[in-house]
């Protein structure tokens, strides 16, 4: 029953303000009338999850986990209107702690069919282009079948969500065109880093799209451990950063350009380029991209770009190649074929902050249906590494990894079923070589046509040296109720660590 007291925390209580809505004067008659029988309430969603951790039991205690049975715990509520969006959400991370700080936040949006205007304010997030000036660091997961190419511009100030971590107190407003093909953002926090931004977007013939976005914002960059033992420490100091950003997307080719400037708390400004572009010939796809740091030789080894967030770029230069290949088997059955290749020059996370360059690489096989994907993925991370390390455990480790996936959708049942191997093995210049395999099976299903219920398991053990060191297996049961004025999401997981 304690556990029990717990799933089912106090729903926030929200007092909401009256929302007047005045008409446009060039509101068209028929507008009005719209927006005279549209409801003030739309819905209220409440979403809740529960984790249990029960550790398993061995009869090896040698490898027996040593986490102790716990009970965490979200839940919150979500009440949208016409012209509002109000949430808050709480956590409880264990049974012997308090709840953190309540994760709130509300949007009033005005004048949504002529000119929008949204207001946010709460424990806001943002994305998008402030998350490259945050991080500039270029992604480098691997995804030989990637399909989509966007670009996604502006500040995305979001507002909390269940599984959202508690943010700063913030305020947005974002003001758009009456097209929406003009918008400008800004926000500020209560530490007082601020953001703007403008995007927007026009269509230069019915196939050729291009898009566009300038960003600025004021951050406090902060010294880390590890720039102060490598001798590049500061103290914290107040800077600007600002990134430009420009993409051209047509049938046959789509190109992304993006630059950054930061002030930095040496000497030297930093600037940064990143370049994606994608050709597509018939069954053929291709798509290269290429970051480079310009200023990283007059930086400080440990520091070529330090982001927003204070965080240090620890890669200097990135090559990447993807080509695709379509194979149409039948009418309703194709193969995709892919490959993603990457090089890249960085630096060591270290004092030393160690010079060297390494490969990746992957390559994927899927054949597809109507009904059915069956997906085989064989990677490398860490490929032909060179370089000078001053100590050996500055190399990086080589990884190996095999992953299956098979996704099964009919009109009642969607499953899927995921196997995945991970291979270390021994690097001969470390002072304690170990061999390390990781091994996870993952399965899911959701029954119905609508999907109301969606079930969940999956089964991490990880060997060093042939000796399991850990383990966990995990279940979780999540069921939905949408549509109607009243929603709900609930979720109950039991994670068993041995």
């Amino acid at each position: 029953m304690r556990i029990l007291s717990y799933f089912f925390l106090p729903t926030p209580v929200f007092v909401v303000a009256l929302l007047c809505c005045g008409k446009t004067a060039d509101a068209t008659e028929s507008a009005a009338a719209k927006a005279a029988t549209e409801p003030l309430f739309k819905f209220a969603e409440w979403k809740t999850a529960l984790q249990a951790t029960l550790p398993l039991p061995l009869e090896n205690e040698s490898s027996a986990s040593t986490a102790e049975a716990d009970v965490a715990a979200q839940t919150g509520l979500k009440l949208i209107f016409a012209a509002a969006d109000l949430r808050c959400y709480l956590t409880r991370p264990s049974l012997d702690s308090d709840c953190t700080e309540p994760r709130f936040g509300g949007a009033v949006f005005f004048a949504q069919k002529t000119h929008p205007v949204t207001l946010k304010a709460g424990r806001l997030s943002f994305g998008y282009s402030l998350s490259r000036l945050k991080n500039p660091s270029p992604a480098t997961t691997l995804t030989p079948l990637a399909r989509t190419y966007s670009v996604h511009t502006g500040l995305h100030a979001s507002l909390p969500t269940l599984s959202s971590s508690v943010q700063p107190l913030s305020v947005s407003v974002a003001c758009s065109s009456g097209s929406k093909s003009v918008c400008v953002e800004a926000a500020a926090q209560k530490d007082s880093t601020s953001f703007v931004s403008a995007h927007g977007a026009s269509r230069i013939n019915p196939a050729v799209r291009a898009e566009w976005a300038v960003t600025g914002a004021r951050f406090c960059l902060e010294s880390t451990s590890t720039l102060k033992s490598a001798g590049s420490g500061f103290d914290s100091c107040w800077k600007y950063a600002a990134l430009t950003e420009v993409a051209v997307f047509s049938p046959l080719v789509s190109i992304l350009l993006q630059g950054g400037a930061h002030q930095t708390p040496y000497t030297n400004s930093a600037l940064w380029l990143y370049g994606k572009t994608r050709m597509t010939w018939q069954s053929l796809q291709l798509t290269a991209t290429a970051f480079c740091i310009p200023t990283a030789d007059d930086a400080p080894q440990a520091a070529p770009l330090i982001g927003g967030s204070s965080s240090v770029c620890h890669i200097r230069k990135q090559l990447g190649l993807q080509p695709q290949l379509l194979f149409l088997l039948t009418d309703t059955v194709a193969l995709r074929c892919g490959a993603h290749l990457l090089w890249q020059e960085r630096i060591t996370a270290t004092k030393y902050a160690d010079l060297f360059t390494t490969h990746k690489a992957a390559l994927t096989c899927a054949v597809e249906s109507n009904s059915l994907t069956s997906e085989l993925t064989l990677s490398g991370v860490n490929l032909y590494t060179t370089g000078d390390f001053h100590t050996a455990s500055s190399i990086p480790d080589t990884c190996y990894e095999a992953c299956s996936q098979l996704t099964a959708v009919r009109p009642k049942l969607k499953t899927t079923v995921k196997l995945d191997a991970k291979h270390y093995p021994a690097q001969a210049l470390k002072s304690t070589p170990t061999v390390k395999d990781v091994l996870t099976a993952a399965c899911s299903a959701s029954p119905g046509a609508r999907r109301l219920l969606t079930a969940t398991a999956s089964l991490t053990a990880t060997w060093k040296d042939k000796v399991r060191t850990a383990g966990s297996a995990t279940c979780k049961v999540t069921v939905r109720k949408p549509g109607g004025t009243f929603r709900l999401q609930a979720s109950c997981a039991l994670v068993m660590p041995f």
